[in-house]
């Protein structure tokens, strides 16, 4: 509801797979014991791909979604800004592929989200990055579907899913 005042230990995360196809994945939880627990809480679900014409154009629409999801969680949520996470898969370079894309699609939405002359909707949220490895050792799709948190037939939101609970799980350890 907007206006709402959340409780004091939720924390919102946008989780961010990108690329060719950009996989999201967002919502709401308060931290609790344990993973299970805390996935029990999670509120305001959300996940979506992005493709854009190029890797410019799905960088605009990325910023735009991190844009908004930080002004919904700050202003019309009312969550402190050390509570709102945006989380992107880091990418590192093999020499087997010399797809970019998703360097290129990151690199933009980043520099997008944090310039003050694209970026007047509030404030700007640190963004963290996290390797595809930490995610998938942490989230298995038998642990996704155990936390409610499986994407069906997309694979890109499954792994910006796997981002999500790696960022919780940094969360529920003090990180």
């Amino acid at each position: 509801m907007p206006g709402s005042v959340v409780p004091d230990g939720e924390h919102a995360i946008l989780a961010i797979d990108p690329g060719r196809t950009t996989g999201l994945f967002a919502g709401y939880v308060t931290l609790d014991v344990t993973m299970v627990d805390t996935m029990k809480t999670l509120r305001m679900r959300k996940s979506a791909e992005i493709k854009g014409s190029d890797w410019l154009d799905s960088a605009h629409k990325v910023s735009d979604v991190m844009n908004k999801f930080v002004y919904v969680a700050n202003v019309e949520q009312r969550m402190r800004v050390g509570h709102i996470h945006i989380v992107f898969e880091d990418f590192v370079q093999r020499f087997e592929t010399a797809i970019l894309d998703s360097i290129w699609v990151m690199a933009g939405a980043v520099t997008v989200y944090t310039s003050r002359e694209f970026n007047r909707s509030g404030p700007i949220v640190p963004v963290t990055y996290q390797q595809a490895g930490e995610g998938k050792g942490k989230a298995t799709n038998e642990r996704l579907r155990l936390w409610g948190l499986w994407e069906t037939g997309s694979e890109h939101r499954r792994d910006a899913a796997r981002h999500f609970a790696k960022r919780v799980d940094l969360l529920l350890s003090g990180k």
